[in-house]
């Protein structure tokens, strides 16, 4: 094969979903768009889990009385694709971050002074974000005859970190801000870097509060707890030696943690306080068999939920622009804009701080549908066991209501404008009400400062859909090895032991305009999964 063939093979073997991939992870020059929360799957909803392992010894046929079933499943998984994460959030998991002051700065590059850095700073941040999951989930199923229970309930440890690559081009901490920008004189920076400036806690000129709330921090974040008890009592309404067919009555009761929104990416123990309601199906079919010993069967559970609204504190964007200009067209992480705050009588009271420290609401969040599907194939040959499956999970997009709002005529976007007039320190009323996250040069400051300020943001303003989880579908690929004892005449019980584990990776669909939508976290996961029927 000579040189020419294969540069042509490789250029067939690139697909366009390919280099879109690898667009991803290097463009910078991309208008910011995504969410403010991401919310993930609960540790309890995993169907495929739930039905390796022990599959010969619930849902019997035949049985005159009760019998039943107990597994106990450690499982430790982590997180890939870690760019696709920080595009949910952003849209790219790489963008820089310039000054007011610095010549020429990109229309798609963070305003630095909205964080406390030197109008003069120039950065390039890389965000790298990963998830880890351990847990260990009880099973407990009891039958009576056609008629089952079952519950369980994983015991969870959590954790989530970004990690903020940040190269700094010019830092420029001895160049003060403008008089008259931050305070009524020259004010030095407050932070060194993007990275410093996000861990929160950075005062700087008039601005009295640092960032409170989608806070990025490098250090780990830790939740622990039990996840969503999940019942379900069934009937198996058709049900015979190789084959079975059940319905479902399926609950969950929230007893994980409640979203917070103290961090961008935090960590989640349950579905975030949502009780669900709603059936599952379950059935098996046997496909092939040979001298009882060895069998093929094929096995289905379906779990389609409702959850409930659980009151849960989010971060607000505000509502999106509309102007020919695609690059402002969006207030993705608009959030982060400093904040005036006016008195009764509209003067500005000298305090400004990040917007996110007052969009930052307690709501009701809930979502229509829920679906958790997993098909399997299952291999017998005496003892052991293997199954193989695909799996797939599916939620509606969330939606969401205010429970408290923004006070009226309080509030207006700072943008680059002063916070005083420069004439016997007096307060500045000049507002920006089209600022964005991007910013502009310092040079355009009057040019972009509305007209009759203050021009107030309030409740009305706010994009709901900016911290709602878009409709979120995922696939798996899952595997389960096992070992079970054969019953004696002396012993009724059936030990039993099994490892396990399963790829998740989240389902492209084409968003609008440009991006594919990344709306949930790839993860793989291992377990051992142990116990016994009776």
């Amino acid at each position: 094969m000579n040189y020419h063939t294969k540069i042509m093979l490789l250029a067939l073997c690139i697909t366009p979903h390919m280099l879109a991939d690898v667009q991803v992870d290097t463009i910078i020059d991309f208008p910011l768009r995504g969410s403010s929360f991401l919310s993930f799957r609960s540790q309890s909803t995993n169907a495929a889990q739930e039905l390796v392992g022990w599959r010969d010894l619930i849902n019997l046929y035949g049985q005159c009385g009760w019998y039943g079933a107990f597994a106990v499943t450690p499982t430790y998984g982590q997180s890939y694709r870690p760019a696709r994460i920080a595009e949910y959030f952003f849209g790219v998991d790489t963008f820089r971050v310039t000054g007011s002051q610095v010549p020429n700065r990109k229309d798609t590059d963070m305003l630095a002074d909205y964080f406390g850095l030197s109008p003069d700073f120039v950065s390039t941040v890389q965000l790298v974000p990963y998830m880890t999951n351990g847990y260990v989930d009880f099973n407990i199923y009891a039958g009576y005859k056609d008629l089952f229970f079952r519950i369980h309930a994983p015991v969870v440890w959590t954790s989530t970190r970004i990690s903020v690559k940040e190269t700094v081009e010019q830092e420029r901490v001895t160049i003060p801000f403008p008089p008259f920008y931050m305070a009524s004189g020259p004010v030095a920076p407050g932070a060194a870097s993007w990275e410093q400036a996000l861990r929160g806690g950075i005062t700087f000129g008039d601005v009295v509060e640092g960032i409170n709330f989608g806070r990025i921090s490098c250090d780990s974040q830790h939740r622990r707890g039990l996840s969503d008890i999940q019942a379900a009592f069934g009937w198996n309404f058709y049900n015979r030696d190789w084959a079975h067919m059940g319905l479902e009555v399926r609950a969950s009761f929230p007893t994980g943690t409640r979203p917070t929104s103290n961090y961008l990416f935090e960590p989640i123990v349950g579905n975030g306080k949502h009780f669900e309601l709603g059936i599952g199906f379950t059935s098996h079919a046997l496909v092939w068999e040979r001298d009882c010993y060895q069998s093929v069967s094929v096995y289905t559970d379906i779990n389609v939920m409702h959850l409930f609204a659980s009151r849960q504190r989010r971060s607000f964007d505000f509502i999106p622009l509309i102007c020919p200009d695609f690059s402002n067209a969006y207030r993705t992480a608009s959030r982060y804009i400093l904040l005036k705050e006016f008195d009764e009588q509209g003067i500005y009271t000298g305090r400004s701080f990040p917007a996110i420290n007052r969009t930052t609401l307690e709501s009701k969040v809930w979502a229509d549908v829920q679906m958790d599907l997993a098909i399997m194939i299952a291999f017998t040959s005496n003892s052991f066991g293997l199954d193989l499956g695909y799996g797939a999970w599916i939620r509606s997009r969330e939606k969401i209501k205010l429970l408290e709002g923004l006070p009226e005529r309080r509030y207006a976007l700072k943008g680059i404008q002063n916070v005083t007039t420069g004439i016997g320190n007096l307060p500045s009323n000049a507002t920006q009400s089209r600022a964005t996250i991007y910013g502009n040069e310092f040079i355009f400051q009057a040019e972009v400062a509305d007209l009759n300020p203050p021009v107030f943001v309030g409740t009305c303003d706010l994009d709901l859909d900016s911290a709602a989880n878009p409709s979120t579908f995922t696939h798996k690929l899952f595997w389960n090895l096992s070992y079970a004892w054969n019953p004696t005449d002396t012993r009724s019980v059936v030990p039993f032991v099994g490892v396990g584990g399963e790829v998740d990776f989240e389902s492209l669909r084409p968003r609008r305009y440009i991006r594919p939508n990344k709306n949930s976290v790839s993860e793989w996961l291992l377990w051992f999964k142990g116990g016994m029927g009776f």
